[in-house]
């Protein structure tokens, strides 16, 4: 008998989810602040989302493993300057999108790539 990945009442089974997403998503190691971004996902969704399809917390994960480069955590978007200045959009360098949106100075709007990626 298959391992069921979710109980009745939404919750993840853990020990089978890490277990599997070691394996398959993570080539059989995980780090420290992988397991940590893992079980925030986790705990958010189980939290607000629990009645939900399954599929949509697939879809997220799968965002979150790829637009974070298998990290779970924020990180430098890739591609140097130029790469980003052809994204950015002319907004972002207002004054005030910048203070509403709280952007340092010095950073681009997609500087920093995390769970939610603005590319």
């Amino acid at each position: 008998m298959e391992t069921p990945v979710t109980t009745d009442a939404g919750r993840f089974n853990r020990k089978f989810f890490f277990s599997f997403v070691r394996e398959y998503l993570f080539t059989g190691k995980l780090r420290q602040p992988q397991v940590d971004g893992l079980s925030a996902l986790l705990d958010v969704w189980e939290a607000e989302h629990a009645a939900e399809d399954d599929r949509w917390f697939a879809y997220m994960l799968g965002t979150a493993h790829h637009e974070t480069a298998q990290t779970l955590r924020p990180i430098v978007e890739r591609g140097g300057t130029l790469y980003l200045r052809k994204r950015m959009t002319s907004w972002v360098t207002t004054r005030s999108v910048r203070a509403a949106m709280a952007i340092p100075r010095r950073a681009t709007a997609c500087a920093m790539r995390g769970v939610v990626s603005c590319s």
